[in-house]
């Protein structure tokens, strides 16, 4: 079973009070979830970065060295229509570098909003 989830958050920008304001309304939007989460005391934490890249780094950091039994969810805005496959933005996204996750011993998501066309 999963003992904690954690949703890495591209967005808030450089400011310390942006970043709270988009962690409060995640919250908020995860209510439900979160509520559940606490009732089996599975961890919860929602950790925004100002860029896609820093949120992109952390997020693998956690798969591969700082929290590879947890939960790991990265959440990117796509900024525009996509094409094709989700996962087609990561790489281009990424500065060209493929979005590479390696199976850890529990389950992995990349999610991605998609701004509708």
């Amino acid at each position: 079973m999963v003992a904690e989830v954690r949703i890495y958050i591209e967005g808030g920008g450089n400011r310390d009070d942006a970043k709270t304001l988009l962690r409060q309304g995640f919250s908020e939007f995860f209510r439900d979830l979160v509520a559940i989460a606490r009732e089996r005391n599975i961890g919860w934490r929602l950790v925004a970065y100002g860029s896609r890249e820093d949120a992109y780094r952390a997020f693998q950091i956690a798969l591969t060295k700082a929290h590879p039994t947890a939960f790991n969810v990265l959440l990117v805005d796509a900024e525009a229509a996509v094409e094709g496959h989700p996962g087609s933005i990561l790489p281009s996204a990424m500065g060209g570098s493929a979005l590479r996750v390696q199976p850890t011993s529990t389950a992995t998501l990349s999610r991605i909003m998609i701004e509708e066309a």
